[in-house]
């Protein structure tokens, strides 16, 4: 029997390498550790890392701007001083997913591509510090027309990030609600995953934050009766203006 030459055996070598990958079928991944690509986020039907939505709500600053330089950004909404890492900014009007959740790296890097190692425009709001002395800001960056375009609002438009109305922040609530509302009629981003339901949710008329919780959450337990709301499905709280809570993740 004739010896096969080194180029057929190659061949062979590689059919038995591709037919050994199909049987095995593609290697698992779970959502948290899923990084698409800019190709598979064009075909989904998601904005391509450097491109801006083009049917944001026209909106203008209404408070002084103030100029800085990004450094790192920690996450979908947190942000240093590239001249002082102490110096700490929190974007305020939105929610981004937290390390854990579906599209945390996403989030993270979309605010990267968009003002890290570059010059923003601050604008502070209502309450000028929180709890972990973090400015709470707006960020505005300029499009290529020059317009001042508002970074918060981009990140609940594409779907890293949820509107989450304060009210000691609420200067943008309206904008960041209709924004929102667009990116569920998508199903951009986080509004892409189907989430387990529950028979109601509920949340509190009173306090800074509005957050929907589900009725088994420890912090749903806390409400008392007078103050108690609830809702018949997730989508009503959402409409109400509520965002969900940390801890339940209804």
């Amino acid at each position: 029997m004739p010896s096969r030459s080194p180029t057929s055996r190659f061949v062979a070598a590689v059919l038995l390498l591709t037919l050994a990958s199909c049987r095995q079928g593609p290697p698992a991944s779970s959502p948290q550790e899923d990084r698409p690509t800019a190709v598979s986020l064009i075909l989904a039907g998601f904005p391509p890392p450097t491109a801006l939505p083009r049917d944001l709500e026209n909106v203008k600053p209404v408070g002084a701007l103030v100029d800085h330089s990004i450094g790192q950004c920690v996450d979908g909404d947190d942000m240093t001083d590239a001249d002082d890492p102490r110096i700490k900014f929190r974007l305020i009007g939105i929610d981004a997913v937290e390390l854990g959740e579906w599209g945390y790296y996403e989030a993270r890097d979309r605010l990267r591509t968009l003002v890290q190692g570059k010059r923003v425009q601050l604008e502070v709001g209502d309450t000028a510090q929180d709890d972990e002395s973090r400015g709470l800001v707006y960020a505005w960056l300029r499009d290529a027309s020059g317009d001042l375009i508002m970074v918060n609002q981009i990140l609940v438009r594409e779907g890293y990030a949820r509107a989450y109305a304060r009210e000691d922040n609420l200067r943008y609530a309206d904008i960041l609600q209709k924004e929102q509302a667009k990116a569920r009629r998508d199903r951009a981003r986080i509004w892409s995953v189907p989430i387990p339901g529950s028979e109601s949710y509920v949340s509190t008329t009173s306090g800074r934050g509005r957050c929907f919780h589900r009725p088994e959450c420890a912090d749903a337990r806390k409400i008392r009766s007078e103050n108690r709301q609830t809702y018949r499905s997730r989508d009503e709280a959402i409409d109400d203006g509520l965002t969900p809570c940390r801890n339940c993740r209804p």
